[in-house]
């Protein structure tokens, strides 16, 4: 099962499927402060990030994980290792306004209260190239048609070069703005239902470089 994921630009990529978290592992108290559940009537569909637009505090996700008409009822979460349990590290907030073009930016009801829990991930310089590993997390479910996992989770994987990509995914147009990540035809880590909208960070953590779009499963196993 491979990913694509979309960039950090304002373009439009209408593949609407959802996306799980394989082969990674437990993330640590503090260590990804950005993440964010987006919860529709109080159920988890997709994660996000925290980041700053200029001055301005925004969650970042996929577009297809939210609906401008119904803003009223997502909340958002942050601060919190878990999705079942709270742990009073956690802030919540309602969704005030969104713009999407297959990126979504949420306006929330007002900011995060920045703590070691909770804290924006920067976004990256313009035309900045990200190349190497990128560490992307979520909730999503541990395995296809599984339970969604209750823990953050975390996985690294490699960005696949543009060339393999699109040979990979020849009934499939590969813009310039889509990012490839995974492991084509072997591995066993990735994403699954659940993680769209999830951040793909730099390996280094410095900046968010895209959020999980969609995923093109070839197999009933955890291969890549």
């Amino acid at each position: 099962m491979d990913i694509i994921i979309q960039m950090l630009v304002l373009v439009k990529f209408m593949q609407k499927r959802r996306v799980k978290i394989i082969g990674g592992e437990d993330a640590e108290e503090t260590e990804i402060t950005y993440q964010v559940s987006i919860r529709l009537s109080g159920n988890h569909m997709c994660g996000g990030a925290i980041a700053l637009f200029g001055i301005t505090e925004v969650v970042i996700t996929a577009a297809h994980c939210v609906d401008s008409g119904i803003t009223h009822k997502y909340t958002i979460i942050a601060g919190d290792l878990r999705r079942s349990n709270t742990s009073g590290h956690e802030q919540c907030r309602s969704v005030w306004m969104t713009f999407a073009n297959d990126i979504a930016i949420i306006f929330t009801d007002k900011p995060f209260n920045w703590t070691e829990h909770v804290r924006p991930i920067e976004l990256p310089y313009p035309y900045q190239q990200t190349s190497g590993d990128v560490i992307i997390s979520g909730w999503g479910t541990l395995q296809s048609g599984g339970f969604h996992s209750d823990v953050l989770q975390k996985v690294k994987v490699p960005i696949v070069d543009d060339e393999t990509c699109m040979e990979a995914y020849a009934s499939v147009v590969i813009l310039e703005s889509m990012l490839c990540a995974g492991f084509l035809g072997e591995g066993g880590k990735d994403t699954c239902q659940g993680d769209a909208g999830g951040p793909v960070v730099s390996v280094d953590g410095r900046y968010l470089a895209a959020v999980v779009s969609w995923a093109s499963v070839s197999s009933h196993t955890l291969k890549n």
